[in-house]
């Protein structure tokens, strides 16, 4: 074996022992804290963001970077008398992992996917099941029908026509978007609780707002905070009155058993 191949393998089982071990430990948390007074809006809307970024960042770096290569290494391992040196849909030659490679996937796939989800996060937690377990099965089902069947679940990738044991892939796959959601949502659930406490962890998760460098990312940031601490007080209480809320989850249930349908249709396509 390759020390690259090696060394991806490496990394890719300690991640999984890890991610595995903060979904577990943490799931049952609330994805959400009580809410502040109204005097402080500014300043917990910046924590309520960095806890966010942080949980996003992580698992994004760990789960859909360290073990989504992982991932790709096994699919090329089971399939390498029947596509080795063949190129993938990434024009990526099957087998070869490279160092440079390796980086791009996880700070595109995984550090940018971690803070999409970040920004979804922002905007639906409070229409999410309020466990961070839940939250987490719900969160890999809507990115997995939505961005999911885009590209890695798609039919129409080329890699599933060029790689054997198409089945186990497709398992693998799906098990880490699985294993990022409740990842994601565990890390989110316990940032939350410990930058709105006093104490010296209180600001570890606020080292996440070194992305606010990149541009579209700190604009997007801006917004948040600004809606959260300029929007009049009664229209935040109307969007997180009980009633709208009741109406928002609705919208949740529906999008989550759509997506679930639309991954079964594209897995059996490709099974098919």
């Amino acid at each position: 074996m390759q020390p690259s191949n090696l060394l991806v393998s490496a990394f890719g089982v300690l991640a999984l022992i890890i991610a595995a071990t903060w979904s577990w430990r943490w799931r049952w948390l609330p994805i959400v804290t009580a809410d502040p007074p109204a005097t402080k809006r500014v300043g917990d809307s910046i924590r309520t963001l960095a806890a966010a970024l942080a949980a996003g960042l992580i698992a994004g770096a760990i789960v859909l970077g360290v073990i989504g290569r992982l991932v790709m290494r096994l699919a090329a391992a089971l399939s390498e008398d029947v596509a080795e040196g063949r190129l993938t849909d990434a024009g990526e030659e099957v087998g070869q992992i490279t160092a440079g490679g390796t980086i791009a996937f996880v700070v595109f796939i995984g550090l940018g996917g971690g803070i999409i989800t970040a920004a979804a996060h922002l905007v639906l937690r409070r229409w999410l099941p309020q466990r961070a377990w839940a939250a987490g099965l719900v969160a890999a089902t809507l990115l997995a029908g939505t961005i999911g069947i885009a590209d890695p679940i798609d039919p129409a990738n080329r890699d599933f026509a060029i790689l054997d044991r198409i089945g186990l892939t497709l398992v693998l796959l799906l098990a880490t978007a699985v294993l990022f959601g409740l990842t994601f949502m565990a890390l989110a659930a316990r940032f939350e609780a410990t930058i709105h406490r006093s104490g010296p962890r209180r600001w570890m998760p606020a080292a996440s707002l070194i992305v606010l460098a990149v541009p579209p990312v700190a604009f997007a940031s801006f917004v948040y905070v600004a809606i959260r601490s300029l929007v009049p007080t009664a229209v935040l209480g109307w969007f997180e009155s009980d009633s709208t809320i009741r109406v928002g989850r609705a919208l949740i249930i529906a999008a989550t058993v759509t997506c679930a349908l639309l991954v079964v249709r594209a897995t059996g396509s490709i099974l098919g």
